[in-house]
């Protein structure tokens, strides 16, 4: 099972991205593909800000109500790429603060692993969602930063990292 970074779905969705036709492969390829809700923060981020993908989207999808498009065109995403969407559940000690499980585990691995604070989240909601019994064997992404501490988030988190090139 692979969890889908934003960046992927970011490739596919955008017409000038070289690593498009990779993403899409990628997409289309997997059987089962899991998102957190930071995977669907950012692409909502992402969508607010390339106005022009969610026009597109738009026009496709014939949504008028300026209201309702983001949600449709991210509920959209979902489907199209058959994503699953998982929640993490509870909470967890981060020495003396209780904070959510993804934020604790960020900061843990924010000793050892040197990424930036969203990415460091990725991982720790893969590591989570590990913990609550999803069989995450893959990170699928377009980010380069991934890659280069791809063995020690295999050490830490138990996944293989695999990097989308341009074809």
């Amino acid at each position: 099972m692979s969890y889908v970074d934003t960046s992927v779905i970011a490739a596919a969705l955008d017409s000038s991205d070289a690593r498009r036709y990779a993403a899409l492969e990628a997409l289309e390829s997997r059987r089962e593909k899991v998102v957190s809700e930071l995977v669907l923060l950012e692409l909502a981020g992402i969508l607010a800000r390339r106005r022009e993908i969610l026009e597109d989207l738009a026009r496709s999808l014939g949504i008028e109500a300026r209201d309702l498009l983001l949600p449709a065109a991210i509920l959209y995403i979902v489907r199209k790429f058959k994503l699953r969407y998982v929640q993490v559940e509870g909470s967890e000690s981060y020495y003396f603060l209780a904070v959510s499980k993804p934020v604790s585990r960020a900061l843990k691995l924010s000793s050892t692993i040197s990424l930036g604070a969203l990415d460091l989240m990725h991982l720790a909601y893969i590591d989570a969602l590990r913990d609550q019994g999803e069989d995450l064997e893959e990170l699928l992404t377009a980010d380069e930063d991934f890659s280069r501490e791809a063995e020690i988030i295999e050490k830490l988190v138990g996944v293989k990292v695999t990097q989308l090139t341009p074809t």
